[in-house]
């Protein structure tokens, strides 16, 4: 902008429009404005002084729907933010669709009233965007209600960045922020020493005490008013074995214009400690689910394959694999069975 006069033309529009600021967030020299609608840039004009301090480049991406500045996170060189028709990342020029895989299915399961409360954060370390939302009510296939509503978010959509995937997890408790804490101690051997511990009563490695000096530990707090650390080296969760699960996308296995009959997923699973693990299947995007169908997970092979037999209609499908009693288990393939349109068997 070249007069004060053109500057405070800016100002006064970006004041008199209805397209709500929803977030602020820095993008190496400049500032990001998100708003309802549309996204504009800021950045600061020295030769301004006090009477134009900023120059602003309005709507620089027009339509879309922001859903909440908190799923705003700063990457450096791009940001990664939730949109009402797509999860994207954004350079300061142009923005490109990153969730196309997952939107759908998160549209189906999200709180849309409370979408508002939707946040995220990254775990850089691991190259993970994650994305936490509110759902909706889950019901069993007699319409008995599995799990309420919920009013802050309970699931998460996790983005790996580097691997380009998507992962959901499935929360036992509603969140609403999160944060990081450097835990600035690691025990000594008097310590240790002190509590009549032998060293084959240790569930951890010397190393391993050590490392946890200086690490930062991502925190979540809940609607109860809890503060729950979220690290991949717990077992348990306050002496309970952790339940835990994980949900595949959905996956089209016929003409998306025909419907199909599923009939079996023959699963390849390997054993990490003894115990079971379940399955279930769903053709509506998660709205109804099958009965569990239990999987064996004793004995001493280190892998099996388990046939969980299904009979459901859909144009798509997703499964979701949970453990028993904090048994641990990694899937290697999962292979499906289903009729298509003509009867014959794939």
């Amino acid at each position: 902008l070249s007069s004060s006069s053109a500057a405070s033309d800016v100002y006064k529009r970006q004041l008199q429009q209805n397209d709500e600021i929803v977030g602020l967030e820095i993008l190496k020299s400049r500032i990001v404005v998100y708003k309802n609608n549309s996204i504009s840039m800021v950045w600061a004009t020295p030769e301004g002084g006090n009477t134009d301090p900023l120059d602003i480049d309005q709507d620089v991406i027009i339509d879309i729907k922001i859903m909440s500045g908190r799923t705003v996170v700063n990457f450096g060189d791009y940001h990664i933010f939730l949109a009402l028709d797509n999860v994207y990342a954004f350079n300061g020029i142009s923005i490109q669709p990153i969730g196309t895989e997952i939107i759908n299915t998160m549209k189906n399961e999200w709180n849309g009233a409370y979408m508002h409360r939707a946040f995220a954060f990254s775990i850089p370390n691991e190259n993970l965007y994650c994305l936490f939302i509110p759902t909706m009510e889950e019901t069993d296939e007699d319409g008995t209600v599995t799990k309420p509503t919920s009013y802050w978010p309970d699931k998460a959509y996790v983005f790996n960045y580097a691997e380009k995937t998507w992962t959901i997890w499935k929360l036992g408790r509603q969140i609403t922020c999160a944060g990081y804490v450097i835990k600035h101690y690691a025990p000594t051997i008097g310590e240790i020493d002190s509590q009549d511990l032998m060293w084959s009563q240790m569930n951890m490695r010397w190393a391993d005490l050590i490392a946890y000096s200086n690490v930062a530990s991502l925190l979540l707090g809940d609607v109860d008013g809890y503060i729950n650390e979220l690290r991949d080296v717990y077992s348990d969760d306050a002496g309970d074995a952790i339940y835990g699960s994980f949900m595949t996308r959905d996956y089209e296995l016929n003409d998306p214009k025909h419907v199909f009959m599923l009939l079996e997923a023959v699963i390849g699973m390997s054993r990490k400690t003894a115990g079971q693990t379940r399955i279930r299947a769903s053709v509506d995007f998660g709205a109804n689910w099958s009965e569990w169908v239990p999987v064996n997970m004793t004995g001493t092979a280190d892998y099996v394959e388990y046939i969980a037999n299904f009979i459901r209609k859909g144009l798509q499908v997703r499964f979701e694999f949970s453990n028993i009693d904090g048994a641990d288990f990694e899937v290697e393939s999962i292979m499906v069975g289903f009729n298509d349109e003509m009867g014959k068997k794939k």
